[in-house]
């Protein structure tokens, strides 16, 4: 009983880790990029913004200042919005 739940458990998760998140942003200039999906995918969880107005720039340069927020975003996400909440930032 006790394999048989941590089996189902383990299925959960991993379903629940595949499930695409739901795009957050719409950007006009990834239509045909070869990382349009995953610029998606990481504008729906909140990893990237984009340049605002509908645009990302897929071929440009990221600055060590990007970089970094995205590594806090994609790693300490909890963290960061409990900051942000605390500082009111």
């Amino acid at each position: 009983m006790k394999r048989r739940f941590c089996a189902i458990l383990c299925a959960a998760l991993l379903a629940g880790a595949l499930i695409p998140f739901a795009s957050a942003a719409s950007f006009s200039d990834i239509s045909g990029h070869w990382a349009a999906s995953y610029i998606e995918t990481c504008a729906g969880r909140g990893i990237v913004d984009g340049l605002g107005g509908g645009y990302f720039d897929p071929e440009g340069k990221v600055t060590n200042a990007q970089f970094v927020k995205m590594l806090c975003s994609a790693f300490f996400a909890a963290e960061e919005q409990t900051f942000e909440h605390e500082n009111h930032a």
